[in-house]
């Protein structure tokens, strides 16, 4: 079995607004430390959502939070799935195997770099970004989400984690038990 997960990254140095965005959604996630300028949110409800849902979160807090957000997910390792908000709007989505579900192979979908490129700046990776989403084949995605990140300059702690993982009490190499807020709605 592969790993599955899904986690929010957004482009801010202000946790403290991310962690109020977050209560006042009412959701329960694990908020990481700032690191080179951007914040994971690894939120419960989203390793269970579908894309729409994900979308609708990621589109919110980059609404509130007046920036960039990238939400990604992998499943059993078999499907990466990725969308990226900019002050609330949605600048793309991606998808390595959108027919998988229907047992079928396809190519994938989405993963625009000139619309990529308008959201994050990518410092001449844009032939890289391509090339991970359109062009290499990986055995399991959470590799292509790496390669990914790395291009886009997301925390290397926003690949292969997602709050169960979080929960169950294991951490990424980069991250230590006191770099994670967790937040939980009132009443929970």
């Amino acid at each position: 079995m592969g790993n599955f997960y899904a986690n929010v990254s957004v482009r801010t140095v202000n946790q403290a607004a991310l962690i109020n965005a977050l209560i006042e959604l009412k959701r329960t996630a694990f908020v990481s430390a700032e690191r080179g300028g951007w914040i994971v949110a690894y939120d419960k409800q989203l390793e269970l959502a579908e894309p729409e849902e994900a979308e609708t979160l990621t589109a919110t807090l980059s609404g509130r939070l007046s920036s960039v957000a990238v939400a990604a997910s992998v499943y059993d390792d078999d499907v990466f799935w990725f969308c990226i908000c900019d002050k609330g709007n949605h600048v793309d989505r991606y998808n390595s195997r959108p027919d998988y579900f229907e047992g079928t192979s396809s190519i994938p979908a989405g993963g625009n770099v000139r619309r990529i490129a308008e959201a994050l700046p990518l410092h001449d990776a844009e032939q890289l970004v391509n090339t991970v989403l359109h062009e290499r084949h990986y055995v399991v995605e959470t590799a292509r989400h790496a390669d990914l990140a790395s291009a886009l300059d997301l925390p290397e702690f926003s690949v292969g984690f997602g709050y169960k993982y979080l929960q169950r009490g294991e951490l990424p190499v980069s991250l230590q038990g006191n770099d994670l807020i967790s937040v939980v709605p009132a009443g929970q």
